[in-house]
């Protein structure tokens, strides 16, 4: 019974583990339903997780929760506790700085603006692929065909008429 977990992490908070002060918060629907960073003011260093990848579009499940409006409100708390030269892990892939960080935080809030457009026109996550708006990120993190589907189909889930 002394492991039994007594604090939940729905919620922002704060915690010290082995004479360190943690940050905590939890990032509802940005990559999953159910995502966690760890911020460690003292070294300068963020635990980010899926939510954020240097290397390739991170993984947006739709499926489970995740949608793109997640993403971006995650993104932009993020970019708040940041600084430029944070040091910054992502689940996959090289370690990241806050700099990189706003600048998701940018390219992802442009995306989702985008993605508005798309759906008061009527398009569907066929057409956002078709129209391709995040071609210019494209050399940096791969074909974003399979992420501008999800992310668009996440938005209509998200977005259900009455």
């Amino acid at each position: 019974s002394a492991a039994r977990p007594t604090k939940t992490t729905r919620g922002d908070g704060s915690m010290e583990f082995a004479g360190v002060k943690l940050d905590y918060g939890y990032m509802p629907a940005a990559h999953t339903d159910s995502d966690l960073y760890i911020h460690l003011p003292q070294m300068n260093l963020l635990i980010a997780g899926g939510v954020v990848s240097a290397e390739e579009w991170p993984l947006l499940d739709y499926r489970n929760g995740a949608w793109l409006g997640g993403r971006v409100r995650a993104l932009e708390h993020l970019a708040d506790i940041v600084k430029p030269d944070t040091r910054v892990v992502p689940a996959n892939g090289r370690v990241m700085t806050g700099a990189e960080i706003v600048r998701h935080r940018d390219m992802y809030r442009k995306l989702f603006t985008t993605m508005i457009g798309y759906l008061n026109m009527g398009l569907g996550p066929e057409d956002a692929v078709t129209r391709n708006p995040l071609k210019e990120y494209q050399s940096e993190f791969g074909d974003p065909s399979a992420f501008t589907y999800g992310a668009l189909k996440s938005m209509m889930i998200a977005y259900v008429p009455d």
